[in-house]
């Protein structure tokens, strides 16, 4: 009974995905200026330390800003970490798409 139980729950999950992971593919890139992107982190929104990883035009932050949130809602309670500062980083407009130095 716990053997199948268990193997329900791993295809549900493979079947749903991981809700806590934003992925990049979702968001549009183009600009024809830096000021026309946005830093963002792509990846597992649940790690506490996260620095920005990527790019994405202005006009996909609102989207990008929901879909945020609706990660960081799955990711339960974490005991207080104490992260670094991330680095400094520049955003940058090259052949008409957004990125991060």
């Amino acid at each position: 009974m716990f053997r199948s139980l268990l193997v329900v729950t791993a295809v549900v999950l493979s079947a749903c995905g991981n809700p806590s992971l934003v992925d990049g593919k979702n968001y549009k890139t183009a600009c024809s200026l830096p000021a026309d992107c946005a830093a963002v982190v792509f990846g597992d929104q649940c790690e506490p330390c996260a620095c920005a990883n990527a790019a994405i035009s202005t006009t996909e932050k609102v989207k990008y800003d929901a879909d945020h949130s609706a990660a960081l809602a799955t990711c339960g309670g974490h005991a207080p970490v104490l992260c670094s500062p991330c680095a400094t980083q520049v955003l940058t407009c090259t052949s008409g798409v957004c990125g991060i130095q």
